[in-house]
């Protein structure tokens, strides 16, 4: 089957890399995945332009966020308004997958936490990629993969011993390492929920486990 999700509808409210190669790798599989972003756009649209303006000379030209958002569909909505809430619900109608790593207190705020959601979308797979986990006194904290990494298990990367004969972890993982256990999960869930005609648990993940699994992957064992 060259498209195994061709008939699954996704759509993602997320920036920068976590959740949204995600949505690339379930783009790839046959969904159709609809990028929703704020008026001013996701923030990783002019992180390489604006990192390296000398590379990204083309006006436009951009394939630090083409390469985790193509084959997807984009619009664009603003949450904190009615009518902007209620096209975005009417996505959530025909969806078979929200994915999304908007910290948990904004989604509180929007009505689009999973306890908003799940009696109104019972059918609906629920993904979030957090930075420390629904958990704990940092669940609603800001994290990228590279402070997530580092403020957790990273800083033994830091305590190896001098040895050229030694492989240790990679100092920081690739992102395209760290990010595809929220789509791996959310192709799992589709079959259960197809069998069971009911929404699985919600998927959960969050970047420290991510991340550090993904160095030890990449370290030349």
């Amino acid at each position: 089957m060259a498209n195994p999700l061709e008939s699954i509808k996704v759509v993602e409210l997320a920036t920068f890399v976590a959740a949204p190669v995600a949505g690339r790798m379930l783009a790839d599989l046959g969904a159709q995945v609809i990028k929703v972003e704020s008026p001013a756009g996701d923030g990783w649209r002019d992180h390489g332009p604006r990192i390296n303006p000398k590379r990204f000379s083309i006006k436009g030209e951009n394939p630090v966020f083409d390469i985790y958002n193509t084959g997807k569909d984009f619009i664009s909505l603003n949450l904190k308004t009615a009518e902007g809430k209620e096209a975005f619900f009417k996505l959530l109608d025909e969806a078979d997958i929200f994915l999304t790593n908007t910290r948990p207190a904004a989604l509180k705020r929007l009505g689009l936490d999973y306890e908003s959601l799940k009696d109104r979308y019972p059918r609906l797979i629920y993904a979030i990629v957090q930075g420390f986990g629904d958990k704990g006194p940092d669940k609603d904290a800001p994290a990228f993969d590279t402070t997530a990494f580092w403020s957790r298990g990273g800083f033994f990367r830091d305590l190896a011993p001098k040895n050229p004969g030694l492989n240790t972890p990679r100092s920081m993982p690739p992102p395209a390492l760290a990010t595809p256990p929220p789509a791996i999960c959310c192709w799992v869930k589709l079959p259960l929920r197809c069998i069971t005609g009911k929404r699985p648990a919600r998927v959960t993940l969050s970047a420290p486990p991510c991340t550090t699994t993904a160095s030890l992957c990449s370290a030349p064992w």
